[in-house]
C-alpha cells in the first residue's frame, strides 16, 4: 500500500507540477510503479491519469479534458475555466478545436512514453495486468478507453510484449481482458 501511496504521489507531481520538476525523471520512475494494485483509492485515479496522459487530443473537443487543459495552459483553477470550455465546446467542432490547441495537447504525453517509446512495453504489460482485473482498478469508461489505447501502443511493440503479458493472467483475468478488448465492461 505505501508502494501505491508513493507512485501516486509522484503521479499527481506529474499532473499538477510537471513543469517544475524533471517532468521526464517523474514520469519515468511513476511509470515503473504502475499498475497500482494494492489500494484501489490510489489506483483508480492514477489508472485515469495514465489514460488521459495517453490519450491522443482527438477527445480535445469535448467535456473534462478541455476544461483540464484550458486550466493548465491558463494556470488557472478549473472551475474559472469552465464558462470558457462550456462556450468553446458549444461553438467549435472537435475538430476546429483540436486544430487551435498547441501540438503539445494534441498529442500522447512524450514524458509517459519515455526516450524513444522505451516505456511502452511496460506500458503495454500494466495495461494488460489493469483491464485484467475488471473494475477494480479502473471506474467508468476508463477501462474502455484503456483498451483502446492498449490497441493502440500494441502496434508499438513486438507481438510477444502482449503475449507475454496476456500469458500472466488467470483465464479469469483473461475473459475481462478480452471484454474491454471487444468494447464492452466486464462483470
Amino acid at each position: 500500500m505505501a508502494t501505491d501511496n508513493a507512485a501516486s504521489a509522484l503521479g499527481r507531481i506529474l499532473e499538477h507540477h510537471g513543469d517544475a520538476v524533471d517532468g521526464a525523471a517523474v514520469a519515468a520512475a511513476w511509470v515503473a510503479a504502475l499498475p497500482l494494485k494494492a489500494d484501489t483509492v490510489e489506483a483508480l485515479p492514477m489508472h485515469d491519469l495514465l489514460v488521459r496522459l495517453l490519450e491522443v487530443g482527438a477527445r480535445a473537443g469535448r467535456g473534462p479534458w478541455l476544461c483540464t487543459c484550458l486550466a493548465r495552459c491558463t494556470q488557472q483553477p478549473a472551475r474559472r475555466t469552465q464558462p470558457l470550455c462550456a462556450a468553446l465546446s458549444a461553438t467549435l467542432s472537435a475538430t476546429r478545436l483540436k486544430a487551435c490547441l498547441p501540438p503539445c495537447l494534441q498529442a500522447r504525453d512524450a514524458r509517459v512514453l519515455g526516450a524513444g517509446n522505451q516505456a511502452v512495453p511496460h506500458l503495454v504489460g500494466a495495461m494488460v495486468a489493469v483491464l485484467g482485473r475488471g473494475t477494480k482498478l479502473v471506474a467508468g469508461d476508463v477501462g474502455l478507453r484503456m483498451a483502446a489505447l492498449l490497441q493502440q501502443l500494441q502496434a508499438a511493440v513486438p507481438a510477444e510484449v502482449a503475449t507475454q503479458a496476456v500469458a500472466r493472467l488467470n483465464s479469469k483475468q483473461q475473459a475481462r481482458l478480452q471484454a474491454y478488448m471487444s468494447g464492452s465492461v466486464p462483470e
